[in-house]
């Protein structure tokens, strides 16, 4: 009924730790009689509340960095854009062992990374937009539904506007 270190599901991530190190944290708690006002009580280690790491796993898709994801409101579908300027569709509902994505879009903004990804509220289109200035609408399976009007190249820097 003790802390099985081995045991995964027992896991918990402490900020303190080292990067990517995984192990509980204890809060301390001074116990003693009633009206015991000297403080000479026992020291008594209770386990606070953390974040647990125990479900993880590797999705491996892009041929350079990922540079963004969306996950859905529900937690079902993941969307990742790279370095590589593809997106891929992730279903975890449907997903397989082989943890492959259920749609792959080679370049939806051309040759341009993609920098933003977004679902709406809804959850049933998702917003891309990259390096370029003509970010893409598409439906949850990927389907291109519209390109937006090509946007003002300078906006990062309002000295090049007017207006």
């Amino acid at each position: 009924d003790g802390y099985d270190p081995e045991d995964l599901s027992q896991q918990v991530f402490d900020e303190d730790a080292p990067s990517g190190a995984a192990r509980g944290r204890r809060r301390r708690r001074q116990r003693g009689g009633e009206g015991d006002d000297d403080g000479g009580g026992e020291e008594e280690e209770e386990a606070a509340p953390a974040l647990p790491v125990s479900h993880q796993l590797v999705l491996s898709a892009h041929a350079k960095t990922v540079t963004c994801l969306a996950l859905d409101r529900a937690g079902n579908r993941l969307v990742t854009g790279g370095s590589d300027s593809d997106l891929y569709f992730w279903d975890y509902a449907g997903m397989t062992r082989e943890l492959r994505p259920f749609r792959h879009i080679a370049e939806p903004l051309g040759a341009y990374q993609v920098r933003s990804i977004s679902y709406s509220p809804n959850c049933d289109r998702v917003a891309v937009a990259g390096s370029s200035n003509q970010p893409v609408i598409l439906d949850r399976d990927g389907r291109k539904l519209a390109t937006l009007m090509k946007g003002d190249m300078y906006i990062r820097d309002m000295r090049h506007t007017r207006g």
